[in-house]
């Protein structure tokens, strides 16, 4: 009997129960899709064969993302038209227990009189300014690099995108250096 009625239930709720399915922006712009609003601007979909459609699209997100952006520095002076990563290259991965990492980029045009490039790591400003420099302590694990161009007051006038790069240490499991196999002993020989 409960097996009928619970079968019963289930044709009933047909379309009906189909699962909700709600759509969020984080505030690092990346969209989310699950079956609970994981965060308080989360707006239900429909997809097509679910049933009722909402009347009204739903609102374009409020997060954006800030674009890379070239600011006007003073009357008559030039905008930066691209910041880049020259070195390490997007996505490299770097092994040992104290690695160096050698940043260098590239900016076009060259860089204004009173303007200074810095470099971020992880969000935090690495020592020193300018289109050079060699990054160390770098913990194990994946570290965002971001540079920006500065005004005399600290102010960002244009950013490079963002890239990753990975930083590996050794471990008991997987050891920085390799131990060569030891040669095979050779078999005695019989005494006689």
């Amino acid at each position: 009997m409960r097996i009928v009625l619970t079968l019963a239930m289930m044709s009933l709720l047909g379309p009906a129960g189909a699962q909700e399915i709600y759509r969020w922006v984080d505030e690092a712009g990346v969209v989310h899709y699950a079956d609970q609003p994981g965060d308080d601007s989360a707006e239900q979909v429909f997809l097509p064969g679910q049933g009722a459609q909402p009347a009204t699209p739903p609102p374009a997100p409020s997060f954006q993302p800030p674009p890379v952006r070239a600011r006007q520095s003073g009357a008559g002076q030039a905008t930066y038209q691209s910041l880049q990563f020259d070195e390490p290259a997007a996505e490299a991965t770097f092994f040992g227990g104290n690695v160096s990492v050698n940043v260098s980029l590239s900016l076009r045009p060259t860089l204004q009189a009173g303007h200074t490039v810095a470099i971020f790591v992880d969000g935090r400003r690495a020592p020193g300014d300018g289109l050079a420099t060699t990054l160390t302590g770098l913990d194990r694990g994946t570290h965002v690099l971001r540079a920006a161009v500065l005004d005399r007051s600290g102010r960002e006038l244009f950013a490079s995108p963002s890239i990753n790069i990975y930083v590996r240490q050794p471990s008991v499991a997987t050891p920085a250096t390799a131990r060569p196999p030891r040669p095979p002993t050779p078999p005695s020989a019989p005494r006689g």
